[in-house]
């Protein structure tokens, strides 16, 4: 059955010019109204017209139309059409999105409900939103209990801000040109807040106890700096070694 991916691959290209796995895609589920079934002539009509018009939107790789793919409910109430695009959801232009949502707007004014899913009309969530503003307030009452200190509280939090905002600047710039996902930037502020002030603390408190040890500044600094260093360094290469070790299985 592995054999038959590469055969699958081609037919999709050929069938869709452009379209990859990567790509945007949209299903739109069309229902008919109460009591009609959305195979009679009307409610097919209407529907085959949306279809028509999401085919010959820009950046379009090809739309399928539910009735040539027999995707029709069982009870003949609801079918659905698969929309996909040339290009990632990141990159489609506001006409491609605004030729979707117009052809959903007419099914909908034709007296059908109709609902749409997957990544084409999907909106990038911020970064730096209410949940990252929160976790930013947790972190400074929780350095500032650790440190007892506003200035050695503040540190930690200044370069962690300063870090994540060099990362989201990146990848703004080169997500398109790398293919990055809408979520990248999300992910990279949750996880720059966390390790900025995670090490902060970590480095801090073995500095306080080579201190304690009798240590000078420079050496209980040296101390902790080079403690941390190691204990990133065998994080990253236990993941790493999890990953060889990882052997994904596709389903025939």
């Amino acid at each position: 059955m592995h054999h038959a991916v590469p055969l699958v691959l081609r037919w999709m290209e050929q069938r869709f010019p452009g379209a990859w796995a990567d790509g945007a895609s949209a299903q739109v589920v069309f229902v008919a109204p109460d009591g009609q079934k959305i195979t009679a002539a009307d409610n097919r009509s209407v529907i085959d017209t949306a279809v028509g018009d999401m085919a010959h939107g820009p950046q379009v790789a090809g739309a399928v139309n539910p009735f040539t793919a027999k995707a029709v409910s069982e009870d003949g109430s609801t079918a659905y059409a698969t929309v996909t695009y040339k290009v990632k959801a990141d990159d489609l232009t506001d006409a491609g999105k605004k030729t979707l949502e117009d052809a959903i707007q007419q099914a909908r004014d034709a007296g059908l409900t109709v609902e749409v899913g997957g990544t084409a009309l999907a909106t990038q969530p911020a970064a730096g939103g209410s949940a990252e503003a929160i976790g930013v307030a947790i972190a400074a009452v929780v350095l500032l209990i650790t440190f007892g200190s506003l200035a050695a509280a503040g540190l930690p939090l200044l370069t962690a801000i300063v870090g994540v905002g060099i990362s989201i600047a990146s990848i703004m710039a080169l997500g398109s040109a790398l293919g990055l996902s809408m979520t990248t930037s999300t992910l990279a502020s949750m996880l720059g807040l966390a390790v900025g002030t995670d090490y902060a603390v970590f480095v801090i408190s073995h500095y306080r106890e080579e201190r304690g040890r009798g240590h000078t500044p420079q050496e209980a600094a040296g101390l902790a700096v080079v403690f941390a260093g190691l204990s990133l360094w065998g994080a990253v290469d236990d993941e790493h070694v999890r990953l060889l070790n990882y052997r994904p299985v596709l389903p025939c």
